[in-house]
């Protein structure tokens, strides 16, 4: 039995050395074989026969690539009613399939054995290839510009790092002077309000000064007043003691007039007694009274003010120290400029030597 080979398709990988396709065998009286194999290192096959009247298919088995050997699948045949005109004989075909099948077997594995070792050409090509990029570019003159070109960029590389870096303090530096000019805003509003509230707190010592002053006057009316009361008072004892003394130059009737003349003055000297006391220790206790308010008022304004000054004191200290600090920071922010200048202009004539070096190659 004759096979004709009809077509073949494969595909392999470069680097892993995978390979995968399928190998379709040509039929020979009714017979077709085709045969496939995956990256998995698994090859499979697979045949049918057929006459005029009847068709057999079979799926013979896998090979494994690691070990060569065959391993059945399955195998299913399907039979109908062969006609006269027919090409082959279903008998001779099922006598001839162990040895149609060795053949086949063997023809693959020669296929694989070619199959890798095209795949280890493969991988040793690309092992050249990789070697060879690897290698160095070196000019007739002895000189490698490829390593001084890579220098040159990482040279450059760096100088725009180091300049980023300095941008990027220079701006933290800005962030933080702005920063402290807006605490600086702060504390001066704070400063604002606490010098409104000391000059409110001196109006108010002002005021309360006069209030004092106002009942100051009040008590020393009162004090007249009071003295003023004590003279009616001891004028007004004087003369009712005159007219006792006058009255008792008359004849006396009887001894319970007298007694209820007696009891009419005691009484009256008992009730101017009881006014004059209830308005001296009405005089004394309003005075008094009025006398610890303005001391409390005084005390407060004082502890007030006291405290005052010593946050206004607190604040200027403040704002002294936050003015010296953001000058130091304006000294660093403009030393900091100069630096990233001297840098930009040191990194210019680098790059324009390299340009020079770059040129001078190309021409020669």
């Amino acid at each position: 039995m004759s096979y004709s080979y009809s077509s073949y398709s494969s595909s392999s990988g470069g680097g892993a050395g995978g390979a995968g396709g399928s190998l379709k065998l040509g039929s020979a009286g009714g017979f077709q074989q085709v045969s496939s194999f995956s990256d998995g290192g698994t090859y499979r096959t697979s045949w049918s026969t057929g006459g005029g009247g009847g068709r057999s298919s079979y799926n013979a088995g896998s090979l494994n690539a690691s070990s060569g050997a065959l391993v059945p699948v399955s195998r299913t045949r399907s039979y109908v009613q062969y006609g006269a005109g027919g090409g082959g004989s279903s008998g001779s075909i099922e006598a001839n399939e162990k040895i149609e099948m060795q053949s086949l077997n063997n023809r693959l594995g020669s296929y694989i054995a070619k199959v890798r070792a095209l795949e280890e050409a493969n991988r040793n090509l690309q092992v050249q290839i990789n070697e060879a990029s690897s290698v160095a570019v070196v000019t007739d003159d002895g000189i490698d510009w490829a390593a001084e070109l890579a220098a040159a960029r990482e040279a450059l590389l760096a100088a725009n790092l180091q300049r980023a870096r300095v941008e990027i303090e220079r701006d933290s530096v800005l962030l933080e002077v702005n920063q402290w000019q807006d605490k600086i805003g702060g504390v001066m509003e704070q400063r604002a309000i606490l010098d409104d509230e000391l000059n409110m707190l001196r109006r108010e010592s002002e005021e309360l000064t006069m209030e004092k002053v106002d009942l100051e006057g009040q008590i020393e009316g009162a004090k007249g007043e009071l003295e003023f009361l004590k003279q009616l008072h001891d004028q007004e004892v004087t003369d009712l003691k005159k007219r006792i003394t006058e009255a008792g130059s008359v004849e006396i009737k009887s001894d319970y007039q007298a007694t209820d003349l007696n009891a009419a003055l005691k009484a009256i000297r008992e009730q101017y007694d009881e006014i004059a006391a209830r308005n001296r220790a009405e005089v004394e206790a309003s005075f008094k009274g009025k006398v610890a308010e303005v001391k409390v008022q005084q005390e407060q304004s004082s502890e007030a003010l006291t405290l005052v000054k010593s946050e206004v004191s607190e604040t200027r200290r403040t704002v002294t120290a936050l003015t010296a600090e953001l000058e130091s920071l304006k000294a660093q922010g403009f030393a900091l400029q100069e630096s990233i200048a001297s840098a930009e202009r040191e990194n210019a004539s680098r790059l324009e030597s390299k340009i020079e070096i770059i040129n001078s190659i190309k021409m020669e």
